[in-house]
């Protein structure tokens, strides 16, 4: 999954610079605050800044027990997480047909395969 970590006097500060690492926004992503950071005392003193993490979302998609999973599953699956607002698809399968194993992204939106 794809992530940045950025520091900065406030939380914002360090968010929007994470953001900026990213080149995402706030609603593609997720957001950890890692250190909320310290003003710190006389002459800022003490002072600690803030830390964040941001990190883009998947969609995880898993296949039949029994059976294969085909390009047109696959296809109606990256069509909904795309829709949905994740950034990546992750589809999990025990066994997957000749022209699934070819699907690598739909458009601009990737599409990675697990093989359980």
């Amino acid at each position: 999954m794809e992530h940045a970590e950025a520091s900065g006097k406030t939380v914002d500060d360090a968010l929007r610079a994470a953001l900026g690492k990213l080149g995402a926004a706030i609603e593609e992503v997720d957001l950890v605050v890692l250190d909320e950071g310290r003003r710190g005392g006389l002459f800022g003193r003490g002072a600690r800044d803030a830390v964040v993490r941001v990190e883009r979302r998947a969609g995880v998609f898993v296949g039949p027990e029994f059976g294969t999973v085909a390009r047109p599953d696959l296809v109606a699956a990256a069509r909904e997480a795309s829709e949905a607002g994740f950034d990546v698809l992750v589809a999990c399968a025990f066994s997957y047909d000749a022209h699934a194993t070819e699907f690598e992204k739909l458009g601009g939106f990737p599409v990675l395969k697990a093989r359980m």
